[in-house]
């Protein structure tokens, strides 16, 4: 009875059930899988509309039904992927998604572990371009569930999903439209569904207890085999309609690792469940790091950014690039491979992207983080062949050109002149002290920092709005036990409370500290050497050309005040207005007034 009831959802012919699925190759499974089904027949669909509904129904007769006969159930839905069945797969959806919610555990072992995943890699898995299935099996495999027996079982079925090298099988997927020369083709849209599955299946993964488990095939020696195989469509000029995607698979797994919540963008990065994937990946990456950054050039016809402006995949590439540099144990060798072509459309586009915050934010990291890496070759493409001072001193006086990017020249600024005065026979204190636009504008740097770091209500600074720069987009994010400040930005502390100690915007200072300069603070009872010597503590700083207050800006957040209750206060970000204090006119008495009279 229950077969004939399923057939209403499945719609499938007796003809089909004499064929032997895994005998099919991917080809054929494919083929049946992208085969026009059957739409006009609205009987038919009307019939498995009410199926579905009891399949799905809330009330107790429907759930002794659904209990009782569970496995006739799940065994007759999975007729679906018949080769000439013509079953609707939004319902099977819900009906698959209701059974999971109701029984995780029985259909984890059903459909995932029995059998070594035939049910998966055979009936589901060819049929993935379509989107109701592979909702249904995304739904199946992270299911949201806190018991802990359906823990026991994800976590069994994903250790049998990495042994039939299941993640393996998705990038072959993605390779099918390049071996088969298809653009638009049956391979083509299989091979893009596989990438938006296993995009997919990171994003779950990063958030899911265990989900290291599932994506564990790139710590083994297949990894770099696996790395390769991505970058490879990514350079590929034959399939660059392909790209984003692959870049988008890329930069997920270099970013996998620490997952984005309000915690770790004030406090510590949250590790999640595949930081150990996320670091593995980038060490992989590294050694591509030069012909990630030819796609850029090679796919622009011109240098110029106003003729050929950077791209959202353009913007995602740069950000996997930054993140292997960021995370990178020697990545001198790696900078070395970079085209020079490449340096001058990150600064072209940085001085001539007016509005563009968010590639003025990465601009600011991509340049904090070759400088701080201090590999001169590198620094000599990116500052003195690109005349990069010059220009951003140009832009920010010039007043007449609408921009939004002097907060952060004044940021990039700081950071040469920090860096000059830390170390003063680098190539940055070499090239500063003989480039004259920079000593006639320094006087102009210094006051304009010093405002920034002021503590005052009203914001008068006309050349760059809130938020202060000296905060910056990326702060750097120290551990608790040894952080000389509390778990939260730097800087933002209590308005009105100053220690003489960490004013100012010279080398020790916490200005310098935010920038990343903390390794150069003077200790308690010893002597700062001559290269590390800053203007708050000597006179030989070389970008000594104003004085300092011991009020230029806020203390600490660790700052204790005896008329201050201790604890997290934060500055405003927008303009305001000092509020006007008007005296209450005091109200005369009676016998007041008859004295007046």
């Amino acid at each position: 009875m229950m077969k004939i009831f399923m057939a209403h959802v499945t719609r499938h012919t007796e003809e089909s059930l004499s064929i032997n699925i895994p005998a099919l190759s991917l080809s054929d499974k494919i083929s049946f899988a992208h085969r026009l089904r059957d739409r006009k027949d609205t009987k038919a669909t009307k019939r498995s509309y009410h199926a579905m509904e009891l399949l799905t129904g809330t009330t107790s007769n429907h759930h002794w039904m659904q209990d009782s006969c569970f496995r006739p159930i799940i065994t007759n839905l999975l007729k679906i992927f018949l080769p000439h069945a013509d079953g609707n797969f939004h319902h099977f959806r819900k009906i698959f998604l209701h059974f999971v919610r109701r029984h995780p555990c029985d259909m984890l072992d059903y459909i995932v572990w029995q059998n070594n995943s035939t049910r998966v890699f055979d009936s589901i898995m060819p049929f993935i371009a379509h989107t109701p299935v592979a909702d249904a099996l995304l739904g199946l495999l992270f299911v949201r569930d806190v018991n802990s027996e359906t823990e026991k079982k994800r976590q069994k079925a994903f250790a049998q999903l990495k042994t039939l090298e299941w993640v393996e099988w998705l990038i072959e997927a993605i390779h099918r439209k390049e071996r088969h020369l298809s653009v638009d083709g049956e391979e083509a849209v299989f091979s893009d569904a596989a990438q938006e599955m296993l995009l997919r299946v990171i994003g779950e993964a990063s958030h899911l207890d265990h989900g290291g488990i599932l994506m564990g095939s790139f710590l083994t020696e297949k990894g770099p085999a696996m790395v390769e195989s991505l970058v490879k469509l990514v350079i590929t000029k034959d399939f660059a309609h392909n790209h984003a995607l692959t870049i988008s698979i890329l930069k997920a797994l270099v970013k996998c690792g620490n997952l984005a919540t309000r915690a770790s963008t004030i406090a510590h990065p949250v590790q999640g469940p595949l930081y150990a994937v996320s670091i593995r990946v980038q060490e992989l990456l590294l050694n591509h790091i030069g012909e990630l950054s030819k796609v850029i050039v090679n796919n622009r016809h011109s240098l110029v950014t106003q003729l050929c402006p950077l791209t959202i995949v353009d913007l995602d590439l740069l950000e996997v690039i930054y993140q292997t540099l960021m995370h990178a144990q020697d990545p001198t060798s790696a900078l070395d491979t970079i085209t020079p072509a490449f340096w001058k459309i990150l600064v072209n586009s940085f001085i001539e992207k007016s509005s563009s915050t968010i590639y003025h934010t990465f601009f600011f990291r991509f340049f904090h983080r070759v400088l701080s890496i201090g590999h001169e070759p590198a620094l000599e493409q990116l500052i003195r062949k690109q005349r990069l001072v010059r220009r951003l001193i140009d832009v920010y006086e010039d007043k007449s050109r609408p921009t939004d990017n002097r907060g952060f020249i004044l940021l990039i600024l700081n950071c040469l002149r920090l860096t000059s005065d830390a170390d003063y026979t680098s190539m940055i204190h070499r090239s500063l002290s003989s480039h004259p636009r920079y000593i006639e504008f320094l006087p102009t740097l210094r006051s304009q920092t010093l405002l920034q770091t002021q503590a005052k209500i009203a914001w008068t600074l006309a050349s760059s709005p809130r938020p202060p720069p000296y905060i910056g987009p990326s702060p750097p994010i120290r551990s608790a036990p040894f952080s000389p400040y509390a778990t939260t930005l730097p800087l933002m502390g209590v308005l009105g409370v100053s220690d003489r100690w960490s004013s100012g915007i010279d080398l020790g200072s916490d200005y310098a500290y935010c920038l990343g300069f903390d390794q150069l603070v003077r200790l308690e009872g010893t002597e700062t050497p001559m290269d590390f010597r800053s203007r708050r503590n000597s006179v030989h700083s070389s970008s000594d050309e104003s004085t300092q207050s011991d009020n230029s800006r806020p203390s600490s957040p660790i700052a204790q005040h005896h008329d201050v209750m201790p604890g997290f206060t934060f500055e405003s970000l927008t303009s305001e207005v000092a509020p006007s204090k008007k005296k209450k006119k005091k109200k005369k008495s009676k016998q007041e007034k008859r004295e007046s009279l």
